[in-house]
């Protein structure tokens, strides 16, 4: 049995002509040895093809990379709730971010897109029988941040 989700935001800024898409596909996966109790997060980055391709590699490993520790570090994204079953079973998520037109700050329309994407993730419930493997799953019927009282953003800004 699989379990997945997925979500997709598209954020468009007007007065800097930026438009972004995001796209998160959630899939099951066992946690990593260092930090058994929470889940995983891959964040990749596809801009425009117009720059050379070494530019554009390193452009979007350096943007993949600001957009996942802008996630982590301002505690918005807590990897801990992504855990199922601790050292077995968690989610990973898999944000996808594509640069539609990239004429202004790329970094905070990724965020921008990537906050709102996980704001409207709703993971389904996974249910595990006595040897951790998935016997069901069910429709979630709230949010999995829901949960939060005060949810903190990440908060980027172009000079």
């Amino acid at each position: 049995m699989k379990a997945n989700a997925f979500y997709s935001f598209n954020v468009q800024l007007a007065a800097v002509s930026v438009q972004v898409m995001c796209g998160i596909n959630a899939r099951l996966a066992k946690p990593v040895l260092q930090h058994p109790s929470r889940g995983l997060l891959q964040v990749r980055t596809q801009t425009s093809s117009s720059h050379p391709f070494q530019r554009t590699h390193k452009r979007n490993a350096i943007l993949s990379s600001a957009v996942s520790e802008a996630l982590l570090d301002s505690h918005f994204l807590n990897l801990d709730v992504l855990c199922i079953e601790r050292g077995l079973k968690c989610w990973c998520l898999l944000i996808d971010l594509v640069s539609i037109d990239d004429s202004g700050s790329l970094l905070d329309a990724f965020i921008l897109a990537a906050v709102a994407a996980l704001k409207s993730l709703k993971l389904p419930k996974v249910v595990l029988d006595d040897e951790f493997n998935v016997q069901s799953v069910e429709p979630s019927q709230s949010g999995w941040l829901s949960h939060a009282e005060d949810i903190l953003l990440p908060v980027v800004s172009a000079l």
